[in-house]
């Protein structure tokens, strides 16, 4: 997993495990552990093939830590970072696995899967804070919603999760101005 840059995946990552739970509805969009496997291997998580419930479960903890980051002020986002690379011993290694070129790791292959997801995690918003700031978190401006993004636009102007919030909120705008236009005629 290559958490070094935060439009590679590191900060990316920690969003879409956070948006794993739905932000209103509590939802588990990824009920079974064969769904968490498909998630994890997409982000490179190595020895996913043993996790188990009981790792699932793991996770789902740091994973309510992570989300509380994109919800904190700055400083207050840094300790919870902290707080959780001390937690799960995070210890930085370079790596090239699998024919990849050198990149870090921040937990040693036999840490807990959960620990080695909660480093990757929280690495990936910390590399983001340090190189980007804290402003690069979001949460989703729709009224309705409060899952969270990683703004990687060159300007800071993310508001939406995603391209469904925005077009929601986008027509409901454009449906009151109509309403509008209509009735002062």
């Amino acid at each position: 997993m290559d958490f070094a840059h935060y439009n590679n995946s590191g900060a990316v990552f920690a969003e879409e495990l956070v948006n794993t739970k739905g932000s209103v509805s509590g939802n588990e969009y990824l009920p079974t552990v064969e769904e968490w496997q498909d998630f994890l291997t997409r982000f490179g998580v190595k020895g996913v093939s043993r996790l188990t419930v009981a790792d699932v479960e793991e996770i789902k903890g740091f994973r309510d830590r992570i989300r509380d980051v994109f919800f904190a002020d700055e400083e207050g986002a840094i300790k919870l970072l902290n707080d959780i690379l001390s937690e799960v011993a995070a210890t930085p290694q370079i790596s090239n696995h699998d024919g990849h070129p050198w990149h870090l790791h921040y937990s040693s292959d036999d840490a807990p899967i959960s620990h080695r997801v909660a480093a990757g995690a929280a690495m990936g918003l910390a590399v983001l804070i340090v190189e980007k700031g804290h402003e690069r978190l979001g949460i989703c401006a729709a009224d309705d919603c409060f899952d969270v993004f990683v703004d990687t636009s060159r300007n800071k102007s993310k508001r939406y999760c995603n391209q469904t919030c925005c077009t929601k909120v986008n027509v409901a705008a454009h449906r009151a101005r109509k309403k509008e236009a209509g009735t002062s005629s």
